[in-house]
């Protein structure tokens, strides 16, 4: 199911935009973003990236630990203006992740319509380039 979710985002991208290949999203500097609009536009093999991010979801073992520590770097970014959000909605949002045992949070409608993000997490020691 994950391949053909795949399939489909890449067939739906229709126009490139002018973003970066890949983008670090990890303090830890074990995760990377791959876009999917550049990786098409580079006619990148998507049997390599599939598998790639599939073992990323199979090694890769987040814990609260680490949640806990990204929500402190995400309040720290905010008090020095380095990210778009005010700290204490950080910390109100991240205490009611918290108790609900921190789910998986996904874009809102409104992002996705305007965005149309499209990418993959995985891990930079898997990378095949």
């Amino acid at each position: 199911m994950a391949y053909t979710k795949l399939i489909e985002e890449l067939e739906n991208i229709n126009k490139f935009n002018a973003i970066p290949l890949q983008e670090d999203i990890d303090p830890a500097d074990q995760l990377i973003r791959i876009n999917l609009n550049p990786y098409k536009q580079r006619d990148g093999n998507i049997d390599e990236l599939f598998d790639t991010f599939f073992r990323t979801s199979q090694i890769f073992c987040s814990n609260v630990e680490n949640v806990k520590n990204y929500f402190e770097q995400a309040i720290h970014a905010a008090k020095n203006n380095s990210i778009p959000f005010d700290p204490d909605e950080l910390r109100t949002f991240f205490k009611l992740k918290k108790s609900q045992n921190f789910p998986a949070v996904h874009h809102s409608d409104i992002y996705r319509k305007s965005y149309q993000p499209a990418y993959r997490i995985v891990l930079k020691e898997l990378l095949y380039y």
